[in-house]
């Protein structure tokens, strides 16, 4: 389980959640919850949000960070 602190970063920087979102998700202590949290919401925004938040996750400097999501994005398409 990976510090999701920056992928955090990344959506919020890109208006994909407010700032409001962005200080409440960051406030949750275990990086799981934090997910899936982001996860359900970013999904009650609608389509463009999910893809918003797909464009973010194949972005190079996020899979530097996170390497393993190669796999995972792969899987899902």
């Amino acid at each position: 389980m990976a510090d999701c602190t920056f992928i955090l970063n990344c959506v919020h920087t890109r208006d994909i959640i407010t700032d409001r979102e962005y200080q409440n998700l960051k406030d949750i202590s275990k990086s799981e919850k934090t997910v899936i949290n982001l996860l359900d919401l970013v999904m009650c925004k609608g389509q463009k949000s999910c893809t918003c938040l797909l464009e973010v996750l194949r972005e190079s400097e996020v899979l530097k960070t996170y390497p393993q999501l190669r796999d995972i994005i792969k899987k899902t398409l």
